[in-house]
C-alpha cells in the first residue's frame, strides 16, 4: 500500500481540530468475488483483482467538555476507484462517497467507562457492483 497524507492540527486545552488531505493506493487488492456455476450454485471466494485508489479529505474534532466526557467526531469525503480484472473481464469502478463516525466516552465511578458510538458509510462501489449505505 502506498499512502500519502498532509495534516494540519489546531489544539487548545480541551479541543483539537485536524484537517487531512490524503491519497492511498492498494496494490494486489483482495476482494470478495461471487460467481454462479452452471448448476446454479453461487460461489463466493477471495481474489486478487488489481488495485484500488482513494483521494480525499478527513476532518476530525475531539473535545473534552468535562473531566468525565470525551467526544470525537470524524468525517471523510473521498473519491474511490477500483481497477483490475475478474475472470478475464476488466473492472473499472469509480465513485465519490463519504462516511462519518461519532464516539462518546463517559468516565463513571469505580474506574468504569461507557462508550457510545455511531457511524455511517455512504453508498460506494465494489469490484462487482455497488455497496449500499449502512450504519
Amino acid at each position: 500500500m502506498d499512502s500519502y497524507e498532509l495534516n494540519y492540527q489546531k489544539m487548545n486545552k480541551t479541543t483539537s481540530v485536524t484537517a487531512e488531505l490524503y491519497y492511498r493506493q492498494t496494490n494486489n487488492m483482495m476482494s470478495r468475488i461471487s460467481s454462479l456455476r452452471d448448476d446454479n450454485v453461487m460461489v463466493n471466494t477471495m481474489d486478487n483483482i488489481g488495485k484500488d485508489y482513494s483521494f480525499g479529505t478527513e476532518l476530525m474534532f475531539n473535545a473534552k467538555p468535562w473531566k468525565w466526557w470525551d467526544i470525537s467526531l470524524t468525517g471523510t469525503l473521498f473519491r474511490y476507484w477500483i481497477k483490475g480484472e475478474i475472470e478475464g473481464e476488466e473492472v473499472n469502478q469509480m465513485t465519490n462517497t463519504w462516511n462519518a463516525r461519532l464516539n462518546n466516552s463517559f468516565k463513571l465511578k469505580w474506574n468504569t467507562r461507557v462508550q457510545l458510538m455511531a457511524f455511517y458509510n455512504a453508498p460506494s462501489v465494489t469490484a462487482q457492483g455497488e455497496r449500499a449505505d449502512h450504519s
